[in-house]
């Protein structure tokens, strides 16, 4: 048996984005949007390079624009821009968890 060892970071990640990826629904984005999201996360380029996509995170990160104290899975209104599909359309941003592989 090998034990494996991972890297992990966190993101700030749009509705849009939790929904996808979380539950594989992108049934509210028209095609054209579909289209647009799917560069959008092919440009970032964050979820390639062997980091895989961990889940929407409750926790204390210090966020500027988050509500501080509060348990952020229900996510909170930023302008700050999608660091998984790179959206700068205001809007819900999520804590999420992203980790690769390194051993």
């Amino acid at each position: 048996m090998s034990n494996s060892v991972w890297d992990t970071a966190k993101i700030l990640a749009c509705q849009d984005c939790v929904i996808i990826m979380t539950n594989g629904d992108a049934s509210a984005l028209s095609e054209e949007e579909y289209a647009t999201w799917e560069r959008g996360v092919e440009r970032e380029n964050l979820l390639s390079n062997g980091w895989e996509w961990a889940g929407v995170q409750c926790d204390d990160w210090e966020v500027d624009d988050a509500p501080h104290g509060e348990c952020l899975t229900e996510g909170w209104f930023s302008w700050s821009w999608c660091e998984c599909c790179g959206s700068t359309l205001g809007g819900q941003r999520y804590n999420v968890a992203i980790m690769r592989k390194i051993i």
